[in-house]
């Protein structure tokens, strides 16, 4: 699979993904974000990237991102996600994740998911991590989850995640349902094909444009927090990541601080 293209000066674009590279004819951006964006939706698969300079020293980013214990931890920073175990099977190291439809529900509400854990590549110019399942909650197969990070020119690390699931007809028809009535305010990042720039787009690729900048941002509050002292990482974590969504209100706002605190708080066992 082909590695996603730096933009060093992390200039704003978005258009259409396919899987593991940039094409030609990419819309104009939405939002001015300070990385790239692509997604793209296709019969029954929804895909989104994301590409940027992080400021963070390769070795240490890349030594730490190649653990796989460090990935519930990424993961659970995300609001819908109420549990995270690491565990070992015959394929490997795995993540079994449990999935909130919404963000208040409580953990054993939510529906399972086994990610298989692999290291696709470990050098001292380029890591790979790669995330995937088979099958998972509601109605939806094909997970998977690409980091790609490389040293970049003068300084800190080019990071690519790329996201991919599919869904079922009756999941697809379920979820553009709730689109089109309680989730029509919603959008993503993209402007809209044919729209103005603030016209942005909605439906199935706004969902998966939003998932994936929320798991970037996800990776960000991590490294950004991994040189404070041990006592106080979780909580810096979970407050680096709200305060980086809530510079994207439009598309990531779904709950105010104290709430989101108060329920990673208790999903973490981190006490009042």
């Amino acid at each position: 699979m082909p590695g996603l293209p730096v933009d060093a000066r992390r200039r704003r674009v978005a258009g259409v993904l396919l899987w593991g590279c940039l094409p030609h004819g990419a819309g104009a951006a939405g939002p001015d974000l300070p990385l790239r964006l692509a997604s793209s939706e296709s019969g029954d698969a929804l895909q989104g990237a994301v590409q940027a300079v992080v400021p963070f020293a390769y070795g240490p980013a890349a030594e730490a991102l190649a653990a796989p214990q460090v990935w519930c931890e990424i993961l659970m920073l995300h609001l819908n996600n109420k549990a995270c175990r690491l565990q070992q099977g015959p394929q490997g190291p795995a993540l079994a994740l449990a999935i909130a439809r919404k963000h208040d529900q409580p953990a054993d509400k939510a529906h399972a998911l086994v990610l298989q854990w692999q290291l696709q590549e470990r050098a001292d110019t380029r890591l790979g991590v790669r995330l995937h399942a088979a099958q998972g909650p509601f109605g939806t197969t094909d997970y998977a989850v690409l980091l790609q990070l490389a040293p970049a020119p003068g300084g800190g690390c080019a990071l690519g995640l790329q996201y991919a699931c599919r869904f079922s007809p009756a999941a697809r028809l379920l979820l553009r349902s709730y689109l089109a009535t309680l989730g029509r305010d919603k959008v993503g990042f993209s402007a809209r094909p044919g729209g103005g720039p603030q016209e942005l787009v909605g439906g199935l690729r706004g969902v998966v444009e939003r998932t994936v900048v929320r798991y970037y941002l996800a990776i960000e509050a991590w490294l950004q927090a991994a040189a404070l002292p041990p006592a106080g990482r979780a909580l810096a974590r979970l407050e680096h990541w709200f305060d980086a969504t809530e510079r994207y209100p439009r598309q990531l706002r779904e709950l105010d601080k104290a709430s989101y605190l108060a329920n990673k708080r208790r999903e973490l066992g981190l006490g009042p």
